[in-house]
């Protein structure tokens, strides 16, 4: 078990107007598309790439920042070798 240091809650407190209660539902519409090559005894190579625009904000708390952002983008590269 692990012990901190006290602090001063004041300098903590949420303002009285925001809620302690909220949702991580989102809504939201996506793209993706990829490629791969395959090496004849070697195993497959491959790239996709995605684009995602949450329409609904991902938590719907009262809490609103200016840092977050609908837009999420998503690449993978790897490689897959097939056992059989």
């Amino acid at each position: 078990k692990q012990k901190f240091e006290s602090y001063d809650q004041d300098k903590y407190r949420l303002p009285a107007n925001v809620t302690k209660k909220g949702s991580v539902l989102s809504l939201g519409l996506g793209l993706n598309g990829g490629a791969k090559y395959t090496f004849a005894g070697y195993g497959t190579i491959f790239f996709d790439a995605s684009i995602d625009y949450l329409i609904r904000n991902i938590a719907t708390a009262s809490i609103q920042t200016n840092y977050y952002s609908p837009l999420i983008l998503s690449f993978n590269l790897g490689f897959r070798k097939e056992f059989y």
